[in-house]
């Protein structure tokens, strides 16, 4: 569990369309048996065990909630149902502190009311609440509403994310892990399924290990382009594939629609012919051990993990759940990444791929509804929050490029860059030599094959010229750079006014300019690459 003064993230790690009551009764059940927490589901004070003092208790005390809201008894079940939530990623005194700062924001507001925002908004802009108290209620509101998905939420999101803008001291977003980190993992990956994959059907020790860190493939491939939550993940149905008029889907855990909810979720989504393939090998690989509800099959990490003390837990096998994701991915760390790899990366969580795919599909040119509608947020303004990962989409994406998407595990020399450098030397293709800003065109009817000379067979360069041309270079790797982020900002912008408009014909208009500068953006990277490519050689 996480360090009691850590901010909660404004995207919460579950939602309360995905589980229904019972689960949450369940989960506090198995705190309770824990030792994390006594009394009853039902108490309005719940005791939880201190995280660093023993003997010492952390109460949440529901009836702080003004009567009126106690009243809904549905309101105060998705408050506990978020408390649980909280309790399953930090501990108890972080989880206290959070629900305290929501309370705050419920009784204010009234349960979100409409009527209700203007009186909350001078609250939050007045002197007499501090700027870190600010932050924190604003973190913790922002968590809930992603987690209810209140019909008001858009609204109350715009005007959290207002006032957070204003302030002075703003907390760093996390940061996921550097981009040549993740990258590495991905292929550390893919080698060691493939690997796998070759010897299983003459290894009874190759096929356990790939039954078992499968799951681990499947989220990958999975969540790093659909953004779907950690919980979403490990919820997904056994019966969750099928086909139609050639095309393949997979359904969603997303047909239970919240009570708070103004707006439909996708949850039949169309996926590749290759990822479908994958993910029916894996049902087919796992049929041997038994029914499932789940897609990944608990019952066969019992069987194929040797060392595992799973059979003996008491709890129902026909589930996987997030806390089995999290374990399974830190262990491939441990015996993959580290043991076989020797590397030693930045390790990612359950939920850092949702903010990889977010961004993905938003430089990709989605627009804010479509994101949202494939994303799972009820409210088109939940989005705000991950747009400062579009530095982190440029490095990955040059990064790719570079590698002429090659593993990393393989000799650096991919074929796009050896090629361009051997083409470079080579004799020209005619006695033609038209001076360049960087080399010469050997062409005398200059056809050009590519809007980046780098890239034309007909482009050639002496060493010592390019030894000469080194600072400029270095200024061109600069200024695109600063063109690749202006050009993210300017799509971050785009974004911005398409979740702020009421007006259909502007937001038709934005999404326009949205597409034509995303096109935009992928030539400058393809031109940022080529260029950068040299200093990599150097």
């Amino acid at each position: 569990m996480r360090n009691q003064n850590e901010f909660i993230e404004p995207l919460s790690d579950s939602s309360i369309d995905l589980i229904d009551n019972c689960s949450y009764t369940d989960l506090f059940s198995k705190f309770k048996n824990d030792g994390l927490i006594k009394g009853s589901f039902n108490d309005l004070i719940w005791t939880l065990k201190h995280p660093h003092s023993s003997g010492r208790n952390v109460n949440i005390d529901f009836l702080k909630l003004n009567v009126s809201i106690r009243k809904d008894k549905n309101s105060t079940l998705v408050v506990k149902a978020w408390v649980l939530s909280l309790m399953e990623k930090y501990n108890t005194i972080t989880t206290q502190v959070n629900f305290f700062n929501l309370v705050q924001s419920l009784n204010r507001t009234s349960f979100f009311s409409l009527e209700s925002i203007k009186k909350y908004e001078d609250w939050l802009h007045s002197s007499k609440v501090s700027e870190n108290t600010k932050i924190t209620i604003i973190y913790s509101t922002l968590n809930f509403l992603d987690f209810i998905q209140h019909n008001n939420s858009d609204e109350y999101i715009q005007l959290l994310y207002n006032v957070r803008n204003k302030i002075k001291y703003i907390r760093p977003q996390r940061e996921l892990p550097p981009s040549k980190d993740i990258i590495m993992f991905s292929s550390c990956l893919e080698d060691y399924i493939g690997l796998l994959s070759k010897k299983k059907d003459y290894s009874q020790e190759a096929l356990n290990r790939l039954i078992l860190f499968y799951p681990i493939y499947i989220w990958w491939k999975l969540t790093s382009i659909i953004p779907i939550r950690s919980v979403e993940f490990t919820s997904i149905k056994r019966d969750c594939l099928y086909k139609s008029n050639g095309k393949y889907y997979l359904i969603l855990p997303r047909k239970k629609q919240p009570t708070y909810s103004k707006s439909s979720l996708t949850d039949h989504v169309a996926i590749t012919q290759k990822l479908y393939t994958l993910i029916n090998d894996y049902i087919e690989m796992t049929l041997e051990f038994g029914d499932t509800s789940t897609l990944i099959s608990y019952p066969s990490l019992i069987y194929t993990d040797q060392y595992s003390t799973r059979s003996y837990q008491k709890r129902d096998i026909r589930y996987f759940n997030r806390e089995n994701l999290e374990k399974l991915l830190k262990r491939f760390y441990k015996e993959v990444i580290i043991s076989k790899y020797k590397q030693d990366l930045e390790q990612l969580t359950p939920n850092d791929t949702r903010h990889l795919a977010f961004v993905s599909l938003m430089m990709q040119g989605y627009s804010p509804l479509e994101i949202a509608k494939i994303g799972g947020h009820q409210t088109i303004r939940a989005q705000y929050h991950y747009m400062h990962h579009i530095e982190y989409w440029i490095d990955s994406e040059v990064f790719l490029l570079l590698n002429n998407i090659h593993s990393p595990l393989q000799e650096q020399d991919n074929e796009l860059s050896s090629d361009i450098i051997a083409r470079a030397f080579q004799p020209p293709t005619s006695n033609y030599k038209g001076k360049l800003e960087i080399g010469f065109c050997s062409d005398d009817q200059q056809r050009c094959e590519a809007e980046i000379c780098f890239y034309c067979s007909h482009w050639r360069i002496d060493f010592n010229e390019l030894k000469e041309k080194k600072q400029f270079i270095l200024n061109e790797i600069n200024e695109k750079r600063l063109v690749l982020r202006e050009l993210g900002e300017f799509i971050k912008q785009l974004h911005i006014k398409i979740l702020e408009t009421n007006e259909i014909q502007s937001a038709q208009h934005y999404t326009e300019q949205l597409k034509g500068t995303v096109k935009n953006m992928q030539s400058k990277l393809q031109s940022y690459s080529s260029i950068l490519m040299f200093r990599e050689r150097w």
